[in-house]
């Protein structure tokens, strides 16, 4: 479920990495270890307690991405343009705010991905 953040004078929806991990059919530790490790971008956006927020164009570019790739469980991706093209998806996304990616929480909305 999506919620609707404020960021600067923008209101955008967000999902949080569950939704997205349900989205890739794999589990928020992965998506957090693609990050970690460098193979997926830094969340650009993060609720004032920290969890990594997602826009609904993100998800549904990784999943076309994760689907042409073909990445499994125990696959080796690294000799894939996995990274390269995730790079590529958070360009076309919102610059963070003044404030370093925190944002405040608008409003519940009932949108799912």
């Amino acid at each position: 479920m999506s919620k609707e953040y404020k960021i600067g004078d923008k209101n955008l929806e967000l999902y949080l990495v569950g939704e997205l991990s349900l989205s890739l059919g794999k589990s928020p530790i992965t998506i957090r270890r693609w990050e970690s490790l460098g193979i997926l971008p830094p969340a650009k956006f993060r609720d004032k307690s920290g969890k990594r927020l997602y826009t609904k164009y993100q998800i549904d570019k990784l999943k076309i991405l994760v689907a042409s790739v073909k990445i499994k469980q125990g696959v080796y991706f690294m000799k894939t343009k996995f990274k390269e093209e995730a790079k590529k998806i958070w360009v076309n996304e919102p610059k963070e705010d003044s404030n370093g990616g925190k944002v405040e929480v608008k409003e519940t909305d009932g949108g799912k991905v």
